[in-house]
């Protein structure tokens, strides 16, 4: 057999174990295709195969989700988002820049982003075992960050750490974890030197009242 030949067989492999990598964390077909080139007739037939008799995977019809606002419902959801894109970044699916840009490193290679999405969503899983993004809901995050018109990432006011900002939404300017610490904003957070400044005013303004000459009444 020629080298080609065996290149071939071996990419081949590849798309079918990614395709059912992505059926077991039940993306839809239009994803699965997206990433590995598969017909819809054979991730069908994989889905048949492999998971037919499994009652914990489901088969996701229709289109992918594309709501974004999903991603900054509250804190924990914020949050969530977050350890996705930071995950993202650390299996090179993207590339953060300073200013808070976002590139996507595998856009010409889609068996390739197919795997590490399962990586980085896997990983995510392990994360937050009470999770409450899809794998679906990943990919939306994905695509949603590379379009950048709803989606994008934005420096904390408190903390100066990037968070997901949605740009059709009121937003305070306070990332997840500030909000989920219970971390007081900086104009209401007192620090030593301002109980000392308070203290220091409040003193003088007894020993003001105790050395003031009381007036006599009439």
């Amino acid at each position: 057999m020629r080298l080609s030949e065996q290149s071939q067989q071996a990419e081949h492999r590849e798309r079918l174990e990614v395709a059912v990598r992505m059926i077991g964390h039940e993306a839809r077909t239009c994803t699965i295709k997206a990433c590995t080139g598969l017909s819809d007739d054979r991730i069908r037939r994989l889905y048949a195969t492999h998971f037919k008799d499994d009652p914990g995977i489901r088969r996701q019809r229709g289109k992918s989700p594309s709501r974004t606002r999903v991603f900054v419902k509250n804190a924990v959801y914020q949050s969530e988002a977050g350890t996705l894109i930071v995950l993202f970044a650390a299996f090179d699916v993207i590339d953060i820049a300073t200013d808070g840009r976002v590139a996507n490193l595998l856009a010409s290679s889609p068996l390739l982003l197919g795997r590490q999405l399962c990586l980085a969503y896997e990983t995510y899983r392990a994360l937050h075992p009470a999770h409450h993004l899809s794998f679906e809901r990943a990919w939306c995050l994905l695509q949603a960050l590379m379009t950048g018109d709803e989606l994008v990432l934005m420096a904390c006011r408190e903390c100066q750490g990037l968070y997901v900002h949605h740009l059709l939404e009121i937003d305070p300017g306070r990332c997840p974890c500030c909000k989920l610490t219970g971390r007081a904003p900086l104009r209401q957070r007192a620090t030593s030197v301002d109980f000392q400044a308070r203290r220091a005013v409040a003193e003088a303004l007894e020993h003001a009242v105790a050395d003031a000459p009381r007036r006599t009444p009439r």
